[in-house]
């Protein structure tokens, strides 16, 4: 796969995705729900694709985050196969990567740097507020844990992964366990460890 497809890719679903929503009614907008079907998939795809960690990091890097934000208006609008293959990048796939320091450290740039100041996406009728939301958790207390797991040893992480080492509930991806839950397992996490770690994590 060469790595210039991956901020084309995302260029071509942004620009299609701003398309449907800049429609007027009676526009025919076929075509440009398929290529944002097609953009997500290929997204998913490039998630899974061996080597993992390389190309999840490509893809935080070219902002996939700002493409997911921009496409979730246009889906809305799209059939039920698109609504789909977003929930299954969006639940599943990304945070299937969300347990290596390197992908961690990709999203959370990501995060600051395109995302943390755009305020919140056009919810149409609601849709993918609730999955937008797991999305930006997971993001957050994903970087939280790392920075506690390497204050526990000492900054190493799996001479062959780079895999960070989360309690099971935190992993899941299958499911919404309540906000209060999930940090009440960072809270366990971090009993043995610095009260600043929060704090940095933050920052």
């Amino acid at each position: 796969m060469k790595k210039m497809a991956i901020p084309l890719i995302l260029r071509i679903l942004t620009g299609s995705s701003k398309a449907i929503t800049r429609a007027g009614a009676g526009t025919d907008l076929k075509a440009h729900k398929e290529i944002v079907k097609q953009c997500l998939t290929f997204c998913s795809y490039t998630f899974v694709a061996p080597p993992g960690l390389t190309w999840s990091v490509q893809l935080f890097h070219h902002g996939i985050l700002r493409a997911i934000f921009n496409c979730i208006p246009a889906v809305a609008r799209s059939l039920d196969v698109v609504h789909d293959t977003l929930d299954v990048l969006v639940r599943h796939l990304i945070p299937s990567e969300l347990i290596f320091a390197p992908v961690i450290d990709a999203a959370s740039k990501a995060w600051k740097e395109t995302i943390a100041d755009k305020g919140e996406p056009n919810f149409e009728g609601g849709f993918f507020r609730r999955e937008w939301y797991f999305l930006k958790t997971l993001i957050v207390e994903r970087v939280v844990l790392k920075e506690v797991f390497a204050l526990k040893t000492g900054g190493k992480f799996s001479a062959t992964c780079n895999r960070v080492r989360f309690p099971y509930i935190l992993l899941s991806a299958h499911n919404y366990a309540p906000l209060s839950c999930r940090l009440a397992v960072i809270r366990r996490s971090m009993r043995s460890v610095s009260s600043g770690v929060l704090a940095v994590a933050w920052q």
